[in-house]
């Protein structure tokens, strides 16, 4: 409607990329798990959601990078207190950015040709002369309405949580333990140990993990390291390891999360990078 035209006219958005190397990871990432993701700036961040709405598991993720870590000369205006959003197939954005690590520089813009918003990646480069390559993306914009309707789940506090051992080491257990059952079972407790098993009728597989830490969670006293207090969910293989496609941003500080019985939530940090993952608990 015109309502919706006006604001979309009203849209700006472009930048120079600082750091090529992370931003095009975190598309990697976003990629193997979701088609279609939603990105929101901000005049502060970038967020890349994938809502669960046509993913497979309905796995949810939030993920948020600071700008000046990522981005210089950036711009982005609107008439919703200078948000923007779009949904953008991240595989076209990935591949756009591919060569983005080896260019002198790289820039992107919304843009609209003929009516139809685009994404435009442009890398500059000097082999030996100067040369500049340009890659529109055709995007979706989202209205003020539609951003709004976009919201990070509201979960109660865990009923057990635990810092997760170093990424890669569990992302070999659970592709092994993939080939074997489609579900895994999280066993977590407060005395620092987690647990991953497998259990179907020719085999059982269980990986233990001890002494591991429990982060202080603001707002609420350390910890009490209860050996009593445990959690057990089930979850499906492959949003697990849809989760473990982050371990190649070699995410430094990863806290796992049981809400009994709906929800495994995984927060991660590294650097700038914010992510939170929401896996479903299986019945």
């Amino acid at each position: 409607n015109q309502s919706q035209a006006c604001e979309a006219a009203r849209m700006r958005f472009h930048c120079k990329l600082q750091n090529a190397d992370l931003f095009t990871q975190m598309c990697s990432t976003f990629e193997k798990i979701a088609k279609v993701i939603v990105v929101h700036l901000t005049p502060q961040s970038v967020r890349f959601i994938v809502t669960g709405a046509g993913v497979q598991d309905n796995i949810q993720v939030f993920s948020q990078m600071n700008v000046p870590a990522f981005f210089s000369e950036y711009t982005v205006e609107s008439l919703n207190q200078n948000e923007v959003a779009f949904e953008i197939q991240i595989s076209l954005l990935e591949r756009a950015l591919k060569q983005a690590t080896t260019a002198m520089a790289t820039g992107m813009k919304l843009m609209k040709r003929n009516g139809t918003p685009y994404l435009s990646v442009g890398t500059e480069f000097m082999n030996p002369c100067h040369q500049t390559v340009i890659q529109d993306i055709q995007v979706t914009l989202l209205t003020a309405g539609q951003l709004a309707s976009i919201q990070e789940p509201s979960v109660r506090d865990p009923d057990v949580y635990v810092v997760m051992p170093p990424l890669r080491q569990v992302r070999a257990v659970i592709e092994r333990m993939k080939n074997m059952s489609e579900t895994i079972t999280i066993t977590a407790n407060m005395a620092g140990e987690l647990s991953f098993k497998l259990d179907t009728s020719q085999v059982t597989v269980t990986t233990t993990y001890k002494d591991l830490d429990h982060p202080n969670i603001e707002g609420h006293p350390p910890p009490q390291l209860d050996k009593e207090k445990r959690a057990e969910v089930k979850v499906s293989a492959k949003s697990m390891t849809k989760f473990l496609g982050c371990s190649q941003l070699q995410m430094n500080n990863v806290i796992l999360c049981i809400m009994v019985p709906k929800v495994v939530v995984v927060h991660a940090v590294f650097e700038e990078v914010f992510l939170t993952y929401y896996l479903p608990v299986m019945t």
